[in-house]
């Protein structure tokens, strides 16, 4: 979300794609970049569509949100396709969400806190959105 914010779509995927292709590497679980990449580009593509056609009618922390819960359910999807199970959004599925929604949570907050500490003189880029207004 930082990097969507601060340039563009185009690098926001780029930092998704590089951060899921580097982990699975390093942490030597390829198996793991189908779910992780799928969902990072999934929760992405949303959070491009929410900051660029629906922000500021909301903040920061509600995009991270909604982003949050969608690649929670994405990944939860892909396993279901790659596994074979049947669908079944009853407890894991609430759960997953609210994980999601509390994680979203505090990321979108801790964005927040960073850009507001982040000193004005430092990255004028930050100081405003695609649309030349204020944060």
């Amino acid at each position: 979300l930082a990097a969507l914010i601060m340039y563009s779509p185009l690098e926001a995927f780029t930092v998704v794609a590089l951060r899921t292709l580097l982990g699975s590497v390093f942490a030597g679980n390829f198996s793991a970049l189908m779910y992780s990449f799928t969902a990072g580009m999934v929760s992405c593509a949303a959070s491009s569509l929410l900051v660029y056609f629906v922000y500021p009618k909301i903040s920061f922390t509600a995009v991270s949100i909604v982003s949050a819960v969608l690649h929670n359910l994405t990944q939860y999807l892909v396993f279901v396709l790659l596994s074979g199970a049947k669908i079944t959004f009853g407890f894991l599925a609430l759960y997953l969400v609210l994980l999601a929604v509390v994680s979203g949570a505090v990321v979108g907050g801790a964005l927040i806190l960073v850009f507001r500490g982040v000193p004005k003189s430092s990255f004028d880029k930050l100081l405003t959105n695609h649309k030349g207004e204020t944060i």
